[in-house]
């Protein structure tokens, strides 16, 4: 959804959108959440992929996601396993908008302009693998 922006307003109020979340999210801009799949939402999992657990905290998390923001799914998983792993991502109820299958296990570098008045459209979370949120 594209939405009716003032390119030039420099007022970005932050504020916690939930306790679960480590940082401050602007309060009159829509937001782009990119998730992994092993690790983050699931436990890891290995070809053929057939034991996808939920892991702990998952659905309580997302459901702190403003229901107006994007959600992207992304994973290294290839994509003969795409619906199959969107199926249970779907089942366990949570919403996404996007997802991209099949690229690479390292770094995933998200690039970003800052707004005019200092906002820092980029924020990285990096989570321990197979923790959960609790």
């Amino acid at each position: 959804m594209i939405e009716d922006f003032d390119y030039n307003n420099t007022n970005y109020p932050t504020a916690k959108v939930a306790d679960v979340f480590p940082f401050e999210l602007s309060e009159n801009l829509g937001h782009t959440w990119i998730f992994d799949v092993d690790g983050t939402i699931f436990e890891v999992n290995q070809p053929p992929y057939e034991n996808d657990k939920l892991l702990p905290g998952v659905k309580e998390m997302w459901a702190q996601i403003p229901k107006q923001d994007l959600i992207i799914i992304m994973t290294a998983r290839p994509w003969y396993i795409k619906q199959h792993t969107l199926d249970i991502i779907e089942s366990h109820g949570l919403r996404y908008d996007m997802s991209i299958f099949g690229i690479h296990h390292g770094e995933r570098i998200v690039v970003n302009d800052n707004k005019p008045g200092g906002l820092k459209t980029a924020i990285a979370w990096n989570v321990k693998r197979n923790k959960g949120y609790n």
